[in-house]
């Protein structure tokens, strides 16, 4: 059956298409992944082998920065800190010798008990309510970030609480962007935490404020907001792959299709990034 989702999706497909063929250009893009279910384990390695066929998977670094040649480039990253990333780690990207970002929340990384954990899953990650019991949505532990590290994965910053940055006020929002940077240093003990991923990511969870902050404390910030990183230095765009959807609408993702959708949002980044060094 023909929806006008297919519709809109298939208009994507042949408008990127042609942008492609009248001015070709070499992607630079950066995946994010969440939770992984059991059922989605298999699912993740087959998406993480349709990325590395697409694109040459650079290791990231605390500088991060694309190579400047002239193949597709891609960055895997990991945002929230969930123990099932941990487990896909160890048993996919090692046999596949890739290394990854792991954007981490400090308060989550510290939850012992059920109760507490349940209470930060609805509240700050707004999971629903038949889920809290998942266990994809265990949280890693400050030892398994260590392992980690060893690994050569790189841990960055994803605030201290997972808040809305734009509902908190100044001095919150301050807190919440660099004291987590400072905590995680001091807990895991790296000298070093220069990447930092805007919760939620979208652009209406960003604004002038949070990207002077950003700049201010990090050397790279990550949204959510879909796109190629060609002319990108200090704010980034990434593809988020959900691996609840059929893995034609995540091929579509990967391949660049979806960043038509997203040119508005991209548009007024731009606006947010010339203001936050007037604010």
């Amino acid at each position: 059956m023909v929806t006008l989702k297919n519709i809109y999706i298939n208009t994507l497909k042949l408008l990127g298409s042609i942008l492609d063929f009248i001015d070709p250009y070499n992607k630079k893009k950066i995946f994010i992944f969440h939770e992984i279910s059991k059922k989605n384990q298999k699912k993740f390695y087959k998406v993480i082998k349709y990325i590395k066929s697409k694109y040459e998977i650079l290791d990231p670094n605390n500088d991060f920065k694309f190579e400047n040649n002239r193949k597709n480039q891609a960055f895997i990253t990991f945002d929230d800190g969930y123990f099932s990333q941990y487990e896909c780690a160890k048993k996919y990207l090692d046999k596949e010798n890739i290394k990854a970002i792991f954007f981490i929340i400090y308060e989550f990384m510290k939850i012992k008990n059920k109760k507490n954990h349940k209470e930060f899953l609805k509240k700050n990650l707004l999971i629903n309510n038949i889920k809290l019991n998942n266990k994809e949505f265990k949280n890693m532990t400050f030892e398994n970030l260590k392992v980690l590290i060893k690994k050569g994965h790189i841990i960055g910053a994803h605030t201290l609480n997972h808040p809305n940055l734009t509902q908190i006020d100044k001095n919150n929002c301050k807190k919440e962007i660099l004291s987590c940077k400072k905590k995680i240093k001091t807990k895991i003990g790296v000298k070093k935490i220069g990447n930092f991923a805007i919760t939620f990511g979208g652009i209406k969870f960003i604004n002038p404020y949070i990207l002077k902050l950003c700049k201010k404390y990090y050397k790279a910030t990550f949204t959510g907001i879909r796109g190629s990183n060609n002319n990108n230095k200090q704010i980034f765009f990434r593809e988020n792959c959900d691996l609840n959807k059929d893995f034609s609408e995540i091929k579509f993702t990967i391949d660049g299709y979806a960043d038509l959708h997203y040119f508005f949002d991209r548009l007024r980044l731009k606006v947010y990034k010339y203001f936050s060094t007037k604010c």
